[in-house]
């Protein structure tokens, strides 16, 4: 579905189509032809006094852009739309009817890409939007939206269905960002320990399953201050329990300020209609973190990838604390090549995983792409994830127009093992081609850039920041916080290939 221009533009191309009358009417005189009679804007018959998007009228105040299909006001860029409490609830109503029911059929690849009319101004932060999703908010729905992907395509999945949350906290109840996290497993078929670390509101996310193999029975913990200091025991038996508390008996170092964050980003052909608004992005995201946070010490990489038989697959830059330099690596991209829709995402994910981060610091990965990859690569892009997960980065795809079934399950997977959330552009800025809308029961619209700087303040500060009321564009079904009513319990099976150690923690072999 297409979106009007902003209100900026509709009232530029207003007045052009006041002009239009008075063009003509010089185009006429000055025609060595008999001269046409060309009725003035106030004496205009209906049929011609609308032109374009404007009128004569318009000239002192423009009109509001047309409504998509469906009834529904576009939102303004600037803001939430102006409606009260009960319009938007019953818009929100409205908008649920005539999307699909959440157990919709799958997409067949680049459906997605559909003819639509396209606005394209020239690029400048605060155009792009977009929405996220966090699956551990929801898990059943997530878990059950896993299984009928499986069912229906006979598409492999993980086993997360075994979920334990694992909360650390020190002697005053504050949560341990970082907490070095040594797991033993009993039983497991597939890895017999695993180190990591807790993420900065002192969180874990434990699938035995997954992480041990099946037959697990218990998990020996020893959980430790960074640095190895205060350590304190416990002991899981899975299936037993969904969560498990431990208080160490320090205090809790102060929560570090030093941000590695790495951009994997797809270059290929299809990418073109978006990457220049993503690179406009990026210099009013990092101006505006470090006047809410001046003392964060951020550092920057870059991976573009592309496909095998174009000019390049992987180019990376390893990190960089100069703003001047990444903005430089990000404006020389060029969207080119790719011919088939998969792409070389696992091959990206693992020059991104072989960037120096730093072990002290909070370590964010961005994905942005618009298709998968390829069939026979699915199972080592999962298994960069793994890695990912056991060395502490959290993973935040996100998703561009083009995506389709595939892409969102292994983005949307990444982000729940990793504990990051998966992050999605929608129509409602108007620029690109058309996007998919997820298949969750809730999220809000924002502009993108309102939304990586939230994304970015939640990792630093160790809990979820919330958009602020002016800030929506959109609400999709009934939205608390990134908590969805009422989403229904499925439960699945499944099982994944053989790990692979990482530096900055990993798993270890039976």
């Amino acid at each position: 579905m297409s979106h009007p221009p902003g209100p900026v533009m509709a009232t530029r191309l207003a007045r052009f189509a006041a002009l239009l009358p008075l063009l003509a009417l010089a185009a006429c005189a000055s025609s060595g032809s008999e001269t046409a009679e060309v009725p003035t804007p106030a004496t205009a018959p209906a049929e011609t006094a609308d032109v374009a998007v404007g009128s004569v009228e318009s000239e002192a105040a423009a009109p509001a852009p047309p409504p998509p299909a469906g009834g529904e006001p576009a939102p303004a860029l600037g803001g939430m739309r102006e409606a009260s409490e009960s319009s938007r609830r019953s818009s929100r109503r409205s908008s649920r009817a005539d999307g699909a029911a959440m157990d919709r059929e799958a997409l067949t690849e680049r459906d997605a890409d559909v003819d639509r009319p396209r606005w394209d101004p020239d690029p400048e932060p605060g155009l792009l939007t977009a929405g996220d999703v966090d699956d551990h908010l929801n898990f059943d729905f997530f878990l059950g939206w896993l299984d009928r992907v499986r069912g229906r395509q006979q598409t492999e999945t993980p086993d997360l269905s075994d979920r334990v949350t694992l909360v650390v906290t020190d002697r005053s109840g504050e949560p341990v960002s970082n907490a070095e996290v040594r797991i033993e497993a009993q039983g497991g078929r597939r890895a017999r320990g695993l180190v990591t670390s807790t993420g900065t509101d002192g969180r874990l996310e434990l699938f035995p399953t997954y992480d041990f193999g099946r037959g697990v029975r218990e998990l020996d913990l020893t959980v430790s201050l960074p640095g190895g200091r205060q350590s304190e025991r416990a002991r899981l038996r899975v299936g037993r329990t969904d969560r498990v508390e431990v208080q160490l008996g320090g205090d809790a170092p102060r929560r570090t300020r030093a941000l590695d964050i790495a951009f994997a980003i797809d270059v290929t052909g299809s990418m073109g209609d978006e990457l220049r608004y993503l690179t406009e992005e990026f210099r009013a995201i990092v101006e505006r973190i470090e006047a809410r946070y001046p003392d964060v010490d951020l550092r920057f990489g870059l991976v573009a990838y592309r496909d095998h038989g174009d000019r390049f697959v992987v180019r990376e830059h390893d990190f960089t604390s100069r703003v001047h330099t990444m903005q430089g690596q990000l404006s020389d991209l060029q969207a080119h090549g790719g011919g088939d829709y998969p792409e070389a995402m696992d091959e990206a994910l693992a020059a991104a995983l072989g960037l120096r981060w730093r072990p002290e610091a909070t370590r964010l990965l961005f994905l942005v792409a618009d298709a998968p990859p390829h069939d026979g690569r699915i199972g080592a892009t999962m298994e960069h994830v793994r890695e990912a997960r056991a060395a502490g980065i959290r993973m935040y795809p996100l998703a561009a127009s083009g995506v389709a079934q595939t892409a969102e399950v292994v983005m949307r997977t990444a982000a729940a093992l990793t504990q990051g959330r998966y992050l999605f552009l929608t129509d409602d800025s108007g620029i690109g081609l058309a996007h998919a809308e997820p298949k969750v029961p809730c999220y809000v619209v924002t502009q993108l850039n309102d939304l990586l700087v939230r994304v970015i303040a939640s990792e630093l500060e160790g809990r979820r920041v919330e958009p602020r009321r002016d800030e929506i564009l959109r609400e999709v079904g009934d939205y608390d916080a990134g908590v969805c009513e009422s989403p229904p319990v499925v439960r699945i099976n499944r099982q994944q290939d053989e790990p692979r150690a990482e530096r900055l923690g990993g798993y270890y072999a039976p």
